[in-house]
């Protein structure tokens, strides 16, 4: 639930039952929190690296089922926020059918970039 200390940016509702992916950051109390259903987050980082490219950040995390996305889906603070931020703008440029698809991209490149930005630690985790 939204209030005076947190801002809850909902790209879930809809799709209750399967997987919502949740990255939150706070600064001074106040918490900002994205809700992202599973097959947003599948169409942005599900991609098979090409030739010599290396899986970095999300696409590491959700094709190798680690962190936030292993097998327990543990709450995992990301350790690069710069690596996620990089391999979410890589993502991006790659070109994304839909249009809620870019704008969950946007916001998850938001979030990871004003975090960056402010020293803030950023958490996920799947429920």
């Amino acid at each position: 639930m939204e209030n005076e200390n947190s801002k809850i940016i909902d790209f879930y509702s809809g799709y209750e039952g399967d997987p919502k992916i949740i990255m939150e950051t706070s600064e001074n109390g106040r918490t900002i929190s994205l809700q992202i259903w599973d097959g947003y987050f599948r169409d942005i980082f599900d991609n098979v690296p090409s030739g010599s490219e290396e899986w970095l950040g999300f696409n590491r995390d959700y094709q190798q089922k680690r962190n936030a996305f292993g097998p327990d889906h543990p709450i995992v603070k990301l350790d690069d926020v710069h690596e996620y931020l990089a391999d979410a703008e890589a993502n991006a440029g790659k070109g994304i059918d839909y249009a809620e698809t870019r704008e969950v991209t946007k916001n998850v490149i938001g979030l990871l970039k004003f975090a960056e930005e402010n020293h803030l630690a950023v958490t996920v985790h799947v429920e």
